[in-house]
């Protein structure tokens, strides 16, 4: 059982370099496809300019507020059969985001320049 897994593994690793080597030599290397883009319009500049971190932050907190919705909405679902210190865990979870929110806030992390 085990040669005839590897033999398939062999034989697939195989073909896949044969179909890129393949590939690789009819490739034309002209002016449009090696730039950066290939959408026909010309570069305004560097592609490696700096991005506010005003971007990340909205980027984490989708992440954060992601993340919580996961964890509530199975609660939610199944709050008839939960103890009591699922709830208390619960309510510290939310609690824990609200100080979290608030800090953002008062900081004026949230503000849009």
């Amino acid at each position: 059982m085990t040669t005839i897994i590897i033999s398939v593994s062999i034989i697939t690793i195989l073909i896949n370099m044969i179909t890129r080597i393949v590939t690789r030599l009819s490739f034309k290397r002209d002016k449009e496809k090696i730039s950066t883009y290939e959408c026909g319009l010309n570069l305004n500049g560097d592609a490696r300019e700096p991005i506010e971190i005003s971007f990340y932050v909205v980027g984490i907190m989708y992440i954060m507020f992601d993340i919580e919705i996961a964890f509530i909405i199975p609660f939610g679902k199944t709050i008839d059969i939960v103890s009591s210190t699922e709830i208390l865990v619960i309510m510290i979870f939310i609690i824990i985001l609200i100080v979290g929110i608030r800090y953002e806030y008062e900081k004026k992390a949230l503000e849009w320049q």
